[in-house]
């Protein structure tokens, strides 16, 4: 059955998981930079995510004026080394100053382009007006051209309206329907913990992505791609608490010396697998229950399953001949 009314979204800030994959998917490459900020808190529900416990804490805040310095400054060196680097470079300055374009018209497009992105909306007229006074008063100030863009890029890192996910919402206790881009958020943040792609935003343009056809071949889209791995490795395993293993829960590796942290990294790995395997295969939830197959790599399948014939460090799939397994 279809919720015809899932209830109203409450403003929530990004995770520490959302952030940083939102600044890889925004920039193009993978930087982590939250290994800094302060323990994230779960609530009662037992997830990450919940708005209730997303709260933004002036410690915080100073932790993402830190790290917006740092994301540009990593991403987007002076110089350019290396094609990681140089696709970074190209995903942010779209367009370049030229004789066919000037120089506040190129920092138009760029900067639009960038809000889009990182807003996961169109922008404003006011929005833009602002960004480009921003870079007018950097550009005046005596930096070049790029140096002031990325002074208006690291001021929208830590806008409200990248670091918290928020929705128009509407007047009175009515149903609506939430707008495409909107849809498009909730989506990717659902099944990848990140920002929409740009397939995504190009159906919220056209306002097409709330069809329901096209929504059922963006889902299976997207939980084919490697980023609905989160679902395995962040939404499952707060679901089922394997999170734990190896950060809240290990056995004394002096007493237990063949419990090492990369066999509780497997054991966390094989659930996440497991669990990604029901979803993209479409087997019935009864499967975690009596599954026959299981993933393992040497280490796990010899050190706590007792299997032979697994080498290597590689997480692979292994069928099961003992019924009481699962």
């Amino acid at each position: 059955t279809i919720a015809k009314n899932p209830g109203f979204e409450f403003m929530r800030r990004l995770t520490h998981t959302e952030y940083d994959n939102t600044v890889r998917d925004l920039f193009g490459v993978e930087l982590n930079v939250t290994d800094r900020f302060p323990t994230e808190l779960t609530g009662s529900s037992g997830f990450e995510n919940s708005s209730n416990t997303l709260f933004l804490q002036p410690s915080l805040m100073e932790r993402y004026i830190g790290a917006a310095q740092r994301v540009v400054d990593l991403a987007l060196p002076a110089h350019p080394v290396g094609a990681v680097q140089h696709a970074s470079h190209e995903l942010i300055f779209v367009v370049a100053t030229g004789d066919d374009l000037s120089e506040m018209g190129a920092a138009r497009t760029v900067l639009q382009r960038y809000l889009e992105r990182a807003y996961r909306r169109p922008p404003n007229a006011d929005e833009v007006s602002r960004t480009l006074e921003h870079f007018t008063v950097s550009r005046a100030g005596g930096l070049s051209y790029e140096g002031a863009i990325k002074q208006v890029l690291q001021a929208v890192l830590i806008s409200p309206k990248f670091l918290l996910r928020v929705e128009a919402g509407h007047d009175g206790a009515e149903a609506f329907p939430v707008t495409d881009w909107e849809l498009a958020s909730r989506l990717s943040y659902f099944l990848w913990a990140s920002m929409p792609d740009q397939e995504l935003a190009d159906l919220a343009a056209l306002g097409t992505l709330s069809d329901p056809v096209t929504l059922d071949a963006q889902v299976l889209r997207m939980l084919s791609d490697k980023r609905a791995d989160t679902l395995g490795n962040v939404f499952a395993a707060q679901w089922l608490g394997f999170h734990n293993v190896g950060t809240r829960i290990w056995l004394d590796p002096i007493d237990f010396p063949w419990c090492t942290a990369s066999l509780m990294k497997a054991m966390r790995d094989e659930s996440s697998l497991f669990f990604m395997s029901l979803l993209r295969d479409n087997r019935p939830i009864g499967m975690l229950i009596d599954a026959d197959y299981t993933f393992v790599n040497e280490e796990l399948a010899v050190t706590l399953y007792g299997m032979e014939g697994v080498s290597g460090e590689q997480m692979r799939k292994v069928m099961l001949e003992d019924p009481n397994r699962g």
